[in-house]
């Protein structure tokens, strides 16, 4: 197993027709977007345009979720039909990465593009819903529902384990925790240990990992292994997994 935190400060924006990207993982890694020779690519975009066309992705699904706002999504397949999709911020869109796809007024995105030989399971964590508790005192709000909870309320809650998927056929897993707003306190449990509730008291071989808005963290693993991840914080992570082979 090995992991990654790919935080503000290693990130980079490149220009696309829309606005500018910004990649925060590929496989491999030395891959190029833009021959297309990769298995799967996450990254976070931003559109200054009302109306902005995607790249064409042939033989590549596609995962887009609004990061804030809403959006109006045109797919127009190889064969001509045509389907639209009004999507919410943090709602996740599935398509064909050879549509003919236009996006209308999307200012800001998180996307996965994954070739299709390859397997992912793509959801939202809310940490406030998931347990991490709800205080009056010392108010601070959280989330778009401008939940109101307390640092420490949030510190003392439940740890929340990230649900994992298991797919047959395949030699490789990466999962990806993309902190949306807040933050988190990511625990990567490395074997089958009682769950601890106190950092100071975790083991050595429960890496702890702190992730703020913006920041992810990759881990990877081959899928014999056995990995459990629990989080605790406020805010809302993005949980992509992706099965391949090499």
């Amino acid at each position: 197993m090995e992991y990654e935190v790919i935080t503000k400060k290693m990130q980079h924006a490149d220009k696309w027709s829309g606005g500018k990207t910004t990649e925060l993982g590929i496989f491999p890694k030395n891959a190029d977007v833009k021959k297309k020779d990769f298995v799967w690519r996450l990254s976070s975009a931003t559109c200054k345009r009302d109306k902005a066309r995607f790249t064409d992705y042939e033989g590549y699904d596609r995962i887009l979720l609004p990061l804030e706002g809403s959006a109006k999504i045109e797919n127009v397949s190889p064969d001509g039909e045509k389907r639209e999709t009004e999507i919410q911020e943090l709602e996740m869109l599935e398509f064909d990465g050879g549509d003919k796809t236009t996006a209308y007024g999307l200012t800001r995105d998180y996307n996965l593009i994954i070739r299709k030989d390859a397997v992912h399971y793509v959801d939202v964590i809310d940490q406030i819903m998931a347990g991490a508790g709800e205080n009056q005192d010392k108010a601070v709000p959280v989330g778009e529902e401008a939940k109101f909870l307390s640092i420490d309320s949030i510190l003392k809650g439940n740890r929340v384990t990230v649900r994992t998927r298991h797919k047959k056929g395949f030699d490789h897993i990466c999962q990806a925790l993309y902190c949306a707003d807040g933050f988190s306190s990511v625990h990567i449990e490395t074997t089958q240990l009682e769950l601890v509730t106190r950092e100071e008291d975790a083991p050595v071989d429960i890496k702890i990992v702190r992730l703020t808005e913006g920041e992810q963290l990759l881990v990877r693993c081959r899928a014999d292994e056995k990995i459990k991840i629990t989080v605790k914080g406020a805010g809302r992570l993005i949980h992509c997994q992706m099965f391949y082979n090499v």
